[in-house]
């Protein structure tokens, strides 16, 4: 094995053998070499670990403007080395901790993680596990995506939400809700990866982080403003227009009514199925009564291929609507305000049967399936007080028919299917 005092023009001079690899020892610091092969040439010293002889890599040697170690470099690292080794610390160790470490760096990415706690939580444990995963496709991994979830710090939470707020703000004028969903999600996925998954100690989601204030779901409507939103669902017509319609006869959930099926409609009787997944957030079976006017609205909704959903994307295989932020967008435009969602709707039904119509608050909450399973599923029946629910939801549509066509009775054209409750 020759023996030279190296330089680093040595190191870029040297050539390589036509075959195999040599080992250049530098007589200035003992047992500190190059090995120079046809495609690399790698720094590398000789060490005694526990009386065994062992070849340490240190790294590839820089030739000109590439990637490597300069020669100074690698006299230093290789001095360390020997150091550690005279010490009786195994350097090898530590480089296959390294390699560990940035294994694991690796696996626990944003995306990575973010694929867990869909399929490992989300997906289990949350009816709205699509709205999550859609969240961190379109807002998070194209962020972070491919960087360490240790790395993530608060001032990126922050850079984060700012671009969010500033693109939604652009399309509704509220990027506030859109940057609050996004915060919510991000929190999520990274308690779970602290509680979960040990991956971190702390969230890097801070304290009032939120973005702007918020309206209550429960935001109070005109008449005039229901009647808007009946008039813009006639206008725009459809599955969307019908679905809407029934949300606003039924004031179910919207998740619920997106998800009508068919073969859920028993003549005037809407069977909700409890342990169907995504159709009952209490895990109860709900009978809907159907009024005269939501039967009519029914009727005039096609059946597209034999497809189960009642309002269908129309597209390949039996897809629901989806009634969320782009639909409502469309709606709003029609009716002229923007502050409000579909949401609202179940609250105004809610609302509208406390006062003007007196309906108990007990019915209420049977109308609209607002049952604590928790508490009551030993004594709850579908079937209770279902007159009552009838009554109820028969008289709510008449008094929507008065709101969309005027208040005096005598002198309107009543909404289809309308009767005297």
């Amino acid at each position: 094995m020759p023996k030279l005092k190296l330089t680093s023009a040595a190191v870029e001079r040297l050539k390589a053998p036509d075959t195999g690899q040599t080992d250049y020892f530098d007589a200035a610091l003992p047992a500190f070499g190059l090995r120079i092969g046809r495609s690399k040439r790698m720094y590398f010293i000789i060490i005694r670990i526990h009386g065994k002889r062992s070849r340490i890599t240190l790294g590839q040697a820089k030739v000109g403007n590439g990637p490597g170690l300069t020669l100074t470099e690698a006299r230093a690292k290789a001095g360390a080395v020997s150091e550690q080794a005279a010490l009786g610390f195994d350097p090898r160790q530590q480089k296959a901790a390294e390699k560990t470490v940035d294994r694991l760096r690796q696996a626990n990415t944003v995306s990575a993680v973010a694929d867990l706690y869909i399929e490992k939580y989300a997906k289990l444990r949350k009816r709205s596990w699509k709205e999550d995963e859609r969240i961190l496709n379109i807002y998070v991994r194209p962020a972070w995506g491919d960087i360490p979830i240790t790395e993530i710090t608060k001032a990126d939470v922050a850079a984060l939400l700012d671009a969010v707020e500033n693109k939604a703000k652009k399309k509704t004028g509220k990027g506030f809700y859109m940057a609050n969903r996004v915060l919510s999600c991000v929190r999520k996925v990274f308690n779970w990866a602290i509680d979960e998954r040990a991956l971190l100690e702390q969230n890097p989601v801070g304290r009032n982080m939120r973005r702007g204030v918020e309206g209550s779901r429960k935001r109070t409507f005109t008449d005039d403003e229901i009647k808007a939103i009946w008039d813009a669902a006639d206008i725009i017509g459809g599955f969307k227009g019908n679905a809407v319609k029934l949300l606003m006869l039924t004031g179910q959930r919207v998740g619920v009514v997106a998800g009508m099926k068919r073969s859920e409609v028993h003549g005037d009787l809407w069977i909700i199925n409890g342990e169907e997944v995504g159709r009952s957030k209490n895990k109860l079976d709900h009978i809907v009564p159907l009024s005269q006017q939501a039967l009519a609205v029914l009727e005039e909704t096609p059946q597209l291929h034999c497809l189960d959903h009642m309002f269908s994307t129309g597209r390949a295989g039996d897809t629901k609507i989806t009634i969320g932020s782009k639909m409502n967008n469309q709606f709003r435009k029609v009716v002229g305000f923007d502050d409000w969602c579909f949401q609202n709707l179940r609250s105004v039904v809610a609302t509208k049967m406390r006062k003007p119509l007196r309906v108990s608050p007990q019915i209420i909450d049977l109308v609209q399936g607002r049952v604590d399973s928790s508490v009551l599923s030993r004594h709850y029946d579908a079937n209770d007080y279902l007159d009552e629910k009838q009554m109820a939801l028969q008289a709510w549509a008449n008094h929507l028919g008065e709101i969309v066509n005027g208040v005096g009775r005598g002198n309107v054209v009543r909404l289809k299917g309308e009767i005297d409750a």
